[in-house]
């Protein structure tokens, strides 16, 4: 499975300290990296793309209308790299699912990961999560899922 992620979600795994994405073969896009300088800092955001590939986005399509160049250009992308889209971005995720992209939030990744990362590793990245993530209940019941693998 091919994994695109933008800028929510890296952030999100960021703060979490989950160090598996190089493990995954992970992509995101030029503006999103961009993003992620003004986010967290260039040093910082250096060292979590490391490891990531980082794509030239394709330009969006009118029909995606509603979204930030960012995102529209991302989920283009998503979609004709037949990529799984991570985003914790509710309208994003909202109008990937509508476009049939293969997308979920950052919980739905980690649950998604079993066979790449341990349950150990998944449990400690969503109890982490638990300090930063704004929907407790989503993290929950992922939280609880993952326990049971």
């Amino acid at each position: 499975m091919k994994i695109l992620f933008d800028t929510s979600s890296l952030i999100n795994l960021w703060q979490a300290g989950a160090s598996f994405l190089k493990k995954l073969g992970a992509s995101t896009t030029v503006e999103v990296a961009e993003e992620l300088q003004y986010a967290i800092g260039i040093y910082e955001s250096r060292q979590l793309l490391e490891g990531i590939e980082v794509l030239q986005s394709r330009k969006a399509k009118p029909e995606q209308r509603g979204l930030s160049g960012t995102d529209a250009s991302l989920l283009r992308t998503a979609k004709e790299s037949e990529s799984f889209l991570a985003s914790d971005d509710k309208k994003l995720l909202g109008t990937a699912r509508s476009s049939r992209c293969s997308c979920g939030n950052t919980p739905q990744l980690i649950e998604s990961l079993s066979q790449k990362i341990s349950k150990a590793e998944a449990i400690e990245i969503l109890e982490k999560l638990k300090f930063t993530y704004p929907r407790k209940k989503i993290l929950e019941s992922t939280l609880q899922r993952v326990r049971k693998w």
